[in-house]
């Protein structure tokens, strides 16, 4: 831009002493008509087509850097959408994994530290839980960044880091496995399940399923502009009809 502006400041001197040299000429003829010779006027016209010539070149160097200057400027907004496009979720994957992993059991040989059965299951229920989020992680279907997230994406939470008290005499009879999915793991989508893959929300502040998969609304790119649902959208057809 610097150069820029030193060639657009040489262009505009190079204009006035043209203008300047016109005068001269313009001045002489009102003063004393066409037919007396101007002794100055070849010298004069010789330098304005001199300041003529040298002002072509500087609009074309100008032409030039402006040109050069307008790449630049799109290569970066080039970088800059490839940066935004990246699934950043994925240099998360270790740090996730070393959060996830439960810590080696404490054993207790005490008997007045017996676990109850609740106990019990509440351990079994975040072992499971714990095994669900390596597998989501390390899973081909984790959710990459989509460029429009207008909503805060829903996302699998981090299970407390806690020390497990296990009684070597005393051990209670074991109980059914649990699902990985808690009961209160939010649902989202027309087919109500839980957050995977590419998703979308839905730009109606008040919709009941707020997220979407894209395969569940025929989705394959992030659309332009507001998105609405199917559901919110027969909505807003039937207030209009």
């Amino acid at each position: 831009m610097t150069e820029l502006e030193k060639k657009d400041s040489q262009y505009q001197d190079l204009r006035r002493h043209i203008q300047s040299r016109d005068r001269s000429v313009q001045s002489f003829i009102k003063t004393h008509g066409y037919q007396v010779p101007n002794p100055q006027e070849k010298p004069l016209i010789n330098k304005i087509q001199r300041d003529f010539t040298k002002a072509q070149e500087i609009a074309d160097e100008k032409i030039h850097l402006a040109e050069r200057a307008l790449e630049l400027i799109n290569r970066h907004i080039r970088r800059l959408e490839m940066d935004l496009h990246q699934p950043v979720e994925v240099n998360n994957t270790p740090r996730l994994l070393a959060r996830g992993k439960p810590k080696p059991p404490i054993v207790q040989t005490d008997d007045d530290y017996a676990p109850s059965p609740t106990a019990h299951k509440t351990h079994k229920r975040r072992a499971s839980r714990t095994n669900s989020i390596i597998s989501t992680s390390s899973s081909p279907r984790h959710r990459p960044v989509t460029p429009k997230w207008k909503k805060q994406v829903p996302e699998v939470r981090q299970p407390a880091e806690e020390t497990t008290k296990v009684e070597v005499k005393a051990r209670p009879a074991p109980e059914p496995e649990t699902t990985a999915m808690e009961e209160d793991e939010p649902l989202y989508c027309i087919c109500r399940q839980i957050s995977y893959g590419q998703m979308i929300g839905c730009d109606n502040e008040n919709c009941p399923h707020e997220w979407f998969h894209y395969e569940c609304v025929g989705l394959t790119n992030p659309p332009k502009g507001s998105w609405y649902c199917p559901v919110c959208t027969a909505a807003m057809k039937q207030k209009t009809g």
